[in-house]
């Protein structure tokens, strides 16, 4: 689909979205995508943002569908974390040149919320016609995780309900929206983002709790994902295009184990490749002053996330040049002589003292008074 005037093969889902983003209607076909151009995501943001050009009409039309399918996702208490992730950009012979956070546009969203509807619309036709496949799930947290997690955002001045923050997203989602603006607001996505189980693949329904979502999968990706080509055939041997789908509900589950394993696996190999880049990049400024965010506190130092390589590096108390109590249900260390604390989500200038590609370490000093 990404060449342009070119047949190629795919399996459409259309969808008849009402004013209100309801989805009215869905339809299923194979087909043939015959593309009118190719755009980067930052062509495609510079035209809806011109609002004029070739494709314009077109842009804004799916702006507008995208926009109401979102209002209706959060009504029903979807969360929408919008947390910056690091990329990763080389040069041509595969050296790091940055470690940055991934722009979050426009366009990204419009496009994520059409895969969020036919994801969820392909998961409900297959579940109406009994067809075995594998769900996308994501399990609600538990009743002491959550009692954790408002504990200490509680101490950051968020109140959490805790009886309904097990239920509904909505809840979480309310503290996200209470905590923006703030300079706790990172550290706070981040709390709740770590708060929550992992998303996985099973052959059983359940709930996807992150999208308030009771019947939801992976459909969009068939060319990289395997779940989605998993889909796809069931989709396929459901609506009669083709008889070869005899996939039971325990091969799925086996199948559904893998895939989680093998995704997991994945996202691991990719955070030691983002720090891996990070500290090549920083191993040649030792001494080098940086600014940055306390991202959390420890009893033993805190971790300082930096802003010109997004990445976190630690602060041991030896390097203070007073002592600090650790107060961990106020999340902060204190210093016994001028009363200094260390909290989360304090703007910060660290001194970087080593980058240790080797066991992937990060250790910083503070840049002001608080050095030795």
């Amino acid at each position: 689909s990404l060449r342009p005037q070119v047949d190629r093969l795919c399996v459409t889902v259309s969808l008849d979205v009402q004013a209100d983003g309801r989805v009215a209607s869905a339809s299923f076909a194979p087909s043939i995508i015959h593309s009118a151009a190719r755009l980067s995501y930052e062509e495609a943001q510079a035209i809806l943002k011109a609002g004029a050009g070739a494709l314009s009409a077109e842009l804004g039309a799916m702006a507008d569908c995208a926009d109401r399918l979102r209002q209706q996702r959060m009504g029903r208490g979807a969360l929408d974390m919008d947390i910056a992730e690091a990329t990763v950009t080389v040069d041509s012979q595969g050296e790091p040149l940055s470690v940055l956070p991934r722009a979050r546009l426009a366009v990204h969203r419009l496009i994520e919320e059409f895969m969020l509807a036919a994801n969820q619309a392909v998961a409900q036709e297959l579940t109406r016609r009994k067809t075995p496949f594998l769900y996308r799930i994501h399990e609600r947290p538990d009743a002491e995780t959550i009692a954790r997690l408002a504990g200490r955002l509680s101490l950051l001045g968020l109140r959490v309900d805790r009886e309904g923050a097990e239920r509904e997203p909505r809840v979480l989602q309310k503290v996200l929206t209470r905590a923006k603006g703030r300079r706790s607001e990172r550290a706070v996505a981040l709390m709740v983002l770590r708060s929550l189980e992992r998303a996985r693949y099973s052959a059983s329904q359940a709930v996807h709790f992150g999208l308030a979502s009771q019947c939801y999968t992976h459909f969009t990706s068939p060319i990289r994902r395997y779940p989605d080509l998993v889909v796809h055939r069931a989709l396929a041997s459901a609506m009669g295009w083709r008889q070869d789908w005899t996939e039971d509900r325990g091969r799925l589950e086996d199948c559904a184990e893998h895939c989680s394993r093998r995704e997991r696996r994945a996202a691991e190999a990719e955070r030691d490749l983002t720090r891996a880049a990070a500290i090549i990049l920083l191993a040649g400024r030792v001494g080098q002053v940086f600014s940055g965010t306390v991202s959390s506190v420890e009893r033993f130092g805190y971790f300082v996330e930096l802003e010109e390589v997004l990445c976190e590096g630690f602060v041991p108390v030896g390097r203070l040049d007073e002592y600090y109590d650790h107060f961990p249900e106020r999340m902060e260390l204190r210093s016994r002589t001028s009363g200094d604390v260390i909290a989360i989500g304090e703007r910060v200038k660290v001194r970087l003292t080593a980058a240790e590609l080797a066991d992937r370490s990060i250790e910083l000093e503070p840049a002001g008074s608080r050095n030795r």
